[in-house]
């Protein structure tokens, strides 16, 4: 019975870091979804992250990039349909937190209840994770091969600047400018 409450109380603490706003200090634009919590290429920390943008790091560089005006009506359109969708999940996110919390402060928990209400966050959290990973997807197959290049360029300088502030030991080695021939 331990191991289960221990269970249910590190799913409930998982899901409550995935809700959270992982800067809380900063402005609703620069915590914007997708943003924050997808920063450089890290949403799922997979490898195959490395071949995706977050949308408003390809916004935050879109002279660097390039970018046609048929591409910025395009990644905006996106980037408000994601956050349509986003804002939904999150309140219904926020509604299965609230539930699970309940159930795991009765005194004698609902073994099958709590599971249930685990696998209803689970499916949210999973649902959040398709469509920002559906949204990059969306947004990366605008992008030129020129541009894709830059892109990655762009977030190895960023990852080795952010490194260095935090005065990491072995920084990664500078990456190579695609304009450089």
């Amino acid at each position: 019975m331990k191991r289960i409450i221990m269970f249910g109380m590190l799913a409930m603490s998982a899901a409550a870091c995935w809700a959270q706003e992982p800067n809380p200090g900063k402005t609703r634009e620069q915590n914007a979804p997708g943003g924050s919590s997808m920063r450089h290429g890290r949403m799922f920390g997979m490898s195959f992250n490395e071949e995706v943008f977050p949308p408003e790091m390809i916004m935050q560089n879109q002279q660097a990039l390039g970018l046609t005006d048929e591409q910025k009506r395009t990644i905006l359109e996106a980037m408000k349909a994601f956050s349509a969708q986003f804002t939904e999940l999150q309140w219904k996110q926020s509604a299965e937190q609230e539930t699970m919390a309940s159930l795991l402060k009765q005194e004698q928990i609902d073994e099958a209840r709590a599971l249930a209400q685990l696998d209803n966050l689970l499916k949210i959290e999973n649902e959040i994770k398709k469509i920002s990973l559906a949204n990059m997807i969306k947004v990366r197959n605008l992008l030129t091969a020129e541009q894709k290049t830059k892109m990655k360029f762009i977030r190895q300088s960023m990852m080795r600047q952010m490194e260095e502030r935090r005065g990491g030991s072995n920084p990664p080695p500078p990456p190579k400018n695609p304009e450089d021939k």
